[in-house]
């Protein structure tokens, strides 16, 4: 098959996975009601997608009706979908409590909305403990690795475990590479969170 037609075929389906009438509806995933809350771009971006059934059952049925060619393409194509007018929508309705929650964002939020990869690795500098190195897991939790263990919710928690105090801001005093192989701070990142929904700092 030509790749003209593999990819309207893919297309096809695309549009029939975001379609909230189709049987196949992103709209009627058990995962996309319950977590995402109607966010289309971070669940599109979500790292799971796609990676097994008890994620996104009915895009499997999607992908099980492809060849490998037609699955590898819609793949790429849906997780990097942009769903421009449907993210206005989603901020024009979003109160001023939720605004303000999405303001103080964990590195999760980054991995949901795709500005962080899944198994993404940061560093903390300290005096006393050394570097302290931590893995962003694909479902968001935190997972210390190397010289410390255990597995978090969040970082501070994960901090805080290592250092037995409060810990500082994570944004300013937590670092990651970039996609150029520099180390950044995490608010290097945030602000690239920011600026996807359009937020003031």
């Amino acid at each position: 098959m030509s790749r003209y037609l593999i990819t309207n075929k893919a297309l096809h389906f695309i549009d029939e996975y975001l379609d909230p009438n189709s049987s196949i509806s992103l709209h009627q995933e058990k995962l996309f009601k319950s977590k995402f809350n109607s966010d289309l771009n971070a669940y599109l971006k979500y790292s799971k997608l796609g990676d097994g059934k008890m994620y996104s059952i009915l895009f499997q049925k999607i992908l099980n009706e492809l060849t490998p060619s037609e699955k590898q393409l819609i793949v790429r194509v849906i997780k990097t979908v942009e769903i421009q007018e449907h993210n206005s929508n989603n901020m024009d309705s979003k109160s001023k409590v939720e605004q303000k929650r999405m303001k103080r964002p964990q590195p999760k939020h980054l991995l949901n909305v795709g500005i962080l990869p899944p198994n993404f690795i940061m560093k903390k500098y300290t005096e006393k403990h050394g570097t302290i190195k931590a893995m962003l897991l694909g479902d968001g939790r935190i997972k210390l690795i190397e010289n410390h263990q255990g597995t978090f919710e969040t970082l501070p928690k994960a901090t805080r475990s290592v250092t037995n105090r409060n810990p500082d801001n994570i944004w300013d005093n937590w670092y990651g590479e970039d996609d150029n192989g520099l180390e950044q701070p995490l608010s290097y990142f945030r602000d690239k969170y920011f600026e996807y929904y359009n937020l003031r700092k």
